[in-house]
């Protein structure tokens, strides 16, 4: 049986987005216009005003439905091992190649932090929270000990860890990425997750432990 198609406004509404998206993306938010999404989603000014109140709210929804961790998340969730290491990695692993893949990342980020002083993120973080709080869960029930962390910082560390990994990478000049090994580099981070950077012999170390 065929599906329905969706109505007529649903259509117009999902055109205005995928068109805000590409525009945001490529101009930034205050450089675009509702003239030019308008003329993007090949609608006039009033149907994109028949949607949406304002540029904001387009924003809002643009910056919630292409943000990745709607992806992320749950391969997180389905991260594979039978020890807390082989989660890890496994989980690092799925985290970097899905956000290798998301050119448009850094700018969507950019646009937020810069011209909205990240005032949509702790809606966002809400929506996210209950993955998160079972992430840190799912790392805190796998095989091995842990020091008393906290289950949704333990999730929080991991998440922002991997997260710095592959934005500082696209700080790199070209030719110092060039002579990276990015498997490497992703191995050494899980390695500074669950290890720390201090030797195993380094006095402090063995204070603290």
């Amino acid at each position: 049986m065929l599906e329905p198609l969706p109505a007529r406004g649903e259509e117009n509404r999902e055109r205005i987005l995928q068109a805000a998206y590409s525009l945001f993306i490529r101009k930034g938010f205050a450089a675009t216009s509702v003239r030019e999404i308008a003329r993007g989603a090949g609608l006039t000014i009033g149907g994109v005003y028949a949607h949406f109140a304002g540029k904001e709210m387009i924003w809002e929804e643009v910056f919630d439905r292409y943000h990745p961790y709607h992806e992320i998340l749950p391969l997180l969730l389905d991260a594979e091992g039978e020890t807390c290491a082989e989660v890890f990695r496994n989980a690092a692993e799925r985290i970097v190649r899905e956000l290798e893949k998301r050119e448009d990342l850094f700018n969507l980020m950019f646009i937020e932090l810069v011209e909205f002083n990240g005032k949509h993120l702790e809606q966002m973080a809400l929506k996210a929270l209950p993955m998160l709080s079972q992430l840190g869960a799912k790392f805190e029930h796998c095989q091995g000990r842990y020091r008393e962390i906290t289950p949704l910082n333990l999730a929080r560390a991991f998440a922002g860890l991997f997260f710095s990994l592959v934005v500082t990478d696209r700080f790199l000049p070209s030719f110092v990425r060039g002579q990276l090994n990015r498997e490497k580099a992703r191995e050494e981070f899980v390695d500074i997750f669950l290890f720390g950077i201090l030797a195993d012999d380094d006095p402090s170390r063995r204070a603290h432990g």
